[in-house]
């Protein structure tokens, strides 16, 4: 991969590019820093998701995140939902959308 970089750009590389080797996952309490800083936003999806585990592995919250750091609009969210497979799945992301407060 660095060879071919490096003949593509016409420039040695002098950043070595390894195979990934190990990831550490930070605490949880470090996941989904932006919603977090809402508490009225976040309690609500940890007390849905019944574990901080489970809330910061959530799709909900991953997206919900986005909208909290200004990278997503709620609108967005709210269609994607729409698109979720179950409709009791749909009913229950729609009212938890519903309960969140910036």
């Amino acid at each position: 991969m660095k060879k071919k970089w490096e003949a593509e750009k016409e420039r040695r590389l002098s950043t070595d590019i390894l195979l990934y080797q190990h990831f550490t996952k930070a605490e949880n309490y470090h996941q989904k820093y932006y919603l977090r800083r809402f508490p009225r936003a976040a309690g609500p999806l940890i007390d849905y998701y019944g574990s901080e585990e489970k809330f910061a592995e959530s799709w909900l919250a991953a997206r919900l995140n986005a909208v909290a750091a200004g990278y997503l609009s709620l609108s967005k969210v709210k269609e994607e939902v729409e698109l979720r497979g179950d409709a009791r799945e749909k009913s229950g992301l729609t009212s938890l959308i519903s309960q969140v407060r910036w």
